[in-house]
């Protein structure tokens, strides 16, 4: 895990400009979408994609060595389908 850290000012409007080399280092361009999170008293900032990737992982947590979730629910759906 990379850490950085910059200042930053809340203009009038509440608006926060992100600095550059974070914007850059994220792939983050004018219009895109980000998550805002308020959490133990700090806001953090979480694109969709890096969200996306948080669930993933702790979801897999709950996965079974040598489970594949992904054959068990295609297979549950075949048979689901042979029913109907």
């Amino acid at each position: 895990m990379t850490t950085a850290t910059a200042a930053a000012k809340i203009d009038r409007a509440g608006r926060v400009m992100i600095p550059q080399k974070f914007r850059e280092s994220l792939g983050l361009s004018e219009g895109a979408e980000l998550i805002v999170r308020l959490e133990d008293g700090e806001l953090l900032l979480t694109t969709p994609m890096q969200a996306l990737r948080q669930a993933q992982r702790a979801l897999s947590l709950l996965k079974k060595p040598g489970e594949n979730v992904v054959d068990d629910f295609l297979a549950e759906r075949k048979q689901e389908s042979n029913r109907e």
